[in-house]
């Protein structure tokens, strides 16, 4: 997550990282906001063993396939 996020900012995206939680699992990714809409950018479960078939990549939030949840277990749904 770290390095896609100095990926975005040195190309001039407004993309955040977003600490939080996957299941029980403490859990990082991106946020990139663009036109508007905010994406989820997941590079851990990008090309993930676990779902090969899913793209992880701008998605948003109502599309992904696993729930994200912040630090105080609230899920983000943006």
């Amino acid at each position: 997550a770290a390095l896609m996020y100095w990926f975005g900012k040195a190309q001039g995206f407004n993309i955040n990282i977003y600490p939080g939680r996957v299941s029980n699992s403490d859990h990082g990714w991106n946020e990139l906001v663009y036109n508007g809409t905010t994406y989820v950018i997941d590079t851990e479960m990008n090309c993930s063993v676990q779902y090969p078939e899913l793209n992880w990549f701008m998605v948003r939030y109502s599309e992904a396939r696993i729930r994200y949840y912040d630090n105080n277990m609230n899920r983000v749904l943006k």
